[in-house]
């Protein structure tokens, strides 16, 4: 006994958790296959904290460990403690995750002593050891009344060939989407914050939905086993009419930009089964439809009125607070007309500031934003306020909560001089220039409130919105940035379209004299009004009575990776040219790309030079072809192959190595192919990962694959290996 006391005096968390935790927890069922134990599992970055001109990271926040019934979806936290210290020291740290992340279980343990945190009861007690993971998700879905079948919906996995993989608070969203969504509920409101992800969480739940054939169909209580397409049996659920389907969703949204765009590159994986409704072209045989009101309806006809009312399983209105929220706007009609589910977005509060001419200008900028913002200003009589030196006192209470990261107002700060520096808000997302700016260090100083990060807050960059020319002119300085090698034009029509997209690379130098702007000096021709005056001590404002204004041009500028230059010959012919750079013929960019090893070192160079993958294929409207083939054509002009075509050359030339397997090994092979024409080359990257997915965990764990039917990991690996060979031969 007294061993044991002085073999606890000395030692760690770490040696607690590996000694004492991890075992009860693997005892209890949580390392067996589908669930797992993540170990150390950081959810939160930390703070970027800047003290006398260095940067730094503020505490992480990481959990001992997460305990997942699936790999997409844990449920319950358990935070450790030295042995040397009670069990109740790490109570209150494994409730503030477990809130935090939304879990309704928590536990806290010294090794020894465990305490259990259940919020499905508002309970916390003392237990001999640890549920499994069968109980613990009995209680879950007891608690929150949805049935066993409906649960496996909620069980379906993420889609993860983007690479993008959904933070814990997009999990969230998701998860209480569609647990709403499983029982019942019509209409959902989700309200996300600009840049926290909404297209990705709208995303993920329409694929969740969709992968498991959901319906919303009243006689979907039934239940069927049949084997999805490609696929081992699973839950099916029957329609009204007793077809087995997957559902009809609509993405709907009232411009162009906002279901292109996601349709183009988010939305990809659905492949065929997305389709954008038109005025003038209605399919019916689709899945994944994209829409706007104005094709759905307009003076001539109701186009949306060609579908049944009860077409669509599921309708996800983007941007919900415009328009269609009016009980007397006219694309209401679709609302109405179409009755299921509804998830919505909204992003009008995001922080601006504005920087007017003067005070007086401040404030009347200040009413005409007000007007414009007449339906929010209803319920946020501040949501547009003027901070000036003229409100003193008040405009500074107004600063403060503008200040604040959690007050959603004021929303909109105009104002002239006092806002330039000194001012710390980490929220500004938006930096409206209304009046020239002529010195390059006024001009850093204004642009700085943009450039606090909030990454816990979604605040990872800002826009500089300039209809001056101000940030034109200053923002490439070779001085401070450099010369601008890469800069993006972005030409748009009146409807506001996209028509063509043009980079120019090594134009000819630009150097702007330093210190204040001065406007050139232009003659006037013949016969044209000039006004000459001698230059007063103070500025002079002309004022402007009635007339039309309108844009007569549109520029868009990104940083490029490095974070210093901007972006302005086409996307498509610069990502040719980055890849002739590299490999002077396709010889070796295509020996390189069959290899998963060089492959990945390719990718990441790519990736640097600024190509994206789905940004090409939507520029090409390309979305079928593989992207070595899309490379290889814009860089060689080489013929183009789909990834079906490819995948059908490789099971014919790959019959060597299917013959060196057994039939089951063959099976999991094909199935690869299968994978490749739906998903692409990339997920072959997260071997493991796509190994623990349907219809892989059929034949078992990853590792269990690989031993029985591969002769191990590393036959596995090398069977792959020459699969990828095989279809880019």
């Amino acid at each position: 006994m007294e061993k044991d006391v002085k073999r606890d005096s000395v030692m760690t968390e770490a040696d607690t958790s590996r000694e004492f935790v991890t075992p009860k927890l693997v005892l209890a069922g949580w390392s067996s296959s589908p669930h797992s134990i993540g170990e150390q599992r950081i959810f939160t970055n930390g703070r970027i904290i800047v003290s006398g001109g260095k940067v730094r990271r503020g505490k992480q926040k990481r959990a001992d460990y997460l305990l997942y019934y699936r790999r997409d979806l844990p449920i319950a936290v358990v935070e450790a403690k030295n042995i040397a210290f009670p069990a109740e020291t790490g109570v209150q740290q494994a409730r503030e995750y477990a809130e935090i992340l939304g879990l309704k279980f928590a536990y806290a343990t010294n090794g020894h002593r465990i305490i259990e945190i259940d919020y499905t009861t508002g309970t916390e007690q003392y237990i001999d050891h640890y549920p499994s993971p069968s109980d613990l998700w009995l209680r879950l879905t007891e608690s929150t009344s949805i049935s066993e079948v409906a649960s496996n919906h909620l069980l379906e996995p993420f889609n993860l060939v983007s690479g993008k993989i959904p933070r814990y608070y997009q999990v969230i969203a998701i998860n209480r989407v569609m647990e709403a969504i499983l029982l019942g509920h019509k209409r959902i409101l989700a309200t996300l914050a600009t840049g926290t992800g909404k297209t990705c969480v709208a995303f993920q739940l329409c694929w969740k939905l969709w992968n498991s054939r959901w319906t919303n169909s009243p006689g979907a209580n039934l239940d069927a086993q049949r084997a999805p397409e490609g696929g081992a049996a699973g839950t099916a659920r029957i329609s009204r009419t007793g077809e087995y389907r997957r559902p009809k969703i609509l993405f709907l949204a009232d411009r162009n930009i906002l279901v292109d765009d996601p349709m183009a590159k988010m939305f990809a994986p659905f492949g065929d089964a997305r389709y954008k409704i038109s005025s003038n072209d209605v399919s019916q045989g689709r899945e994944m439809y994209f829409g706007i009101y104005q094709a759905l309806t307009n003076p001539y006809s109701d186009v949306f009125r060609q579908y049944r009312p009860d077409f669509f399983d599921l309708i996800i209105i983007d941007e919900c607070h415009r328009g269609s929220s009016r009980d007397d706007s006219s694309w209401r009609l679709v609302l109405d007309y179409f009755k299921t589910e509804f998830l919505k977005g909204t992003d009008r509060f995001a922080k601006t500031l504005v920087f007017c001419v003067d005070q007086e200008h401040a404030s009347e900028m200040r009413q005409e934003l007000l007007n414009l913002n007449s339906d929010l200003v209803k319920q946020y009589p501040d949501y547009v306020c003027r901070v000036t030196a003229d409100e003193a006192a008040i405009g500074l209470t107004h600063l403060a909560h503008f200040q604040d990261v959690d007050k959603p107002t004021p929303t909109i700060l105009t104002t002239s001089q006092l806002l330039t520096t000194g001012v710390d808000a980490e929220m500004v997302k938006n930096v409206v220039l209304a009046r020239v700016v002529g010195s390059r260090s006024e001009f850093r100083q204004i642009i700085g409130r943009g450039t606090r990060l909030k990454v816990d807050y979604g605040k990872e960059y800002f826009n500089i919105i300039d209809f001056t020319g101000t940030a034109t002119r200053h923002f490439a300085d070779p001085d401070f940035d450099g010369d601008p090698a890469l800069i993006e034009v972005v030409t748009i029509d009146k409807e506001g379209e996209t028509v063509d997209v043009v980079i120019e690379l090594d134009g000819n130098e630009v150097h702007e004299p330093s210190g204040e702007y001065q406007p050139e000096q232009d003659t006037q021709p013949n016969g044209e009004g000039e006004i000459t005056s001698d230059s007063p001590d103070e500025p002079r404002k002309f004022y402007i009575d009635g007339g039309t204004v309108e844009v007569i041009g549109h520029l868009v500028y990104d940083l490029d990776t490095d974070g210093k230059k901007l972006q302005v010959v086409r996307y498509t012919e610069y990502s040719g040219r980055a890849v002739r750079s590299l490999y002077p013929d396709s010889k070796g960019f295509q020996t390189d790309w069959a290899n998963p090893d060089s492959r990945s070192d390719l990718l990441r160079e790519l990736t640097e030079r600024g190509i994206s993958f789905e940004e090409l294929a939507a520029s090409s409207e390309l979305p079928d072809a593989d992207p070595f083939d899309l490379l290889c054509h814009l860089a060689w002009n080489a013929p183009l192959l789909t990834r079906r075509q490819r995948a059908e050359q490789a099971r014919k030339s790959a019959q060597n190595l299917f013959s060196q397997h057994t039939e089951t090994a063959r099976e999991i092979l094909s199935l690869m192919l299968d994978k490749y024409i739906e998903r692409g080359i990339v997920q072959f990257n997260a071997l493991s990962e796509l190994m623990k997915v349907q219809p892989f965990e059929q034949y078992g764990t990853p590792t269990e694959i690989a031993n029985r039917h591969f002769g191990g990991i590393q036959g596995l690996k090398s069977a792959v290996s020459q699969l990828q060979s095989a279809i880019y031969q």
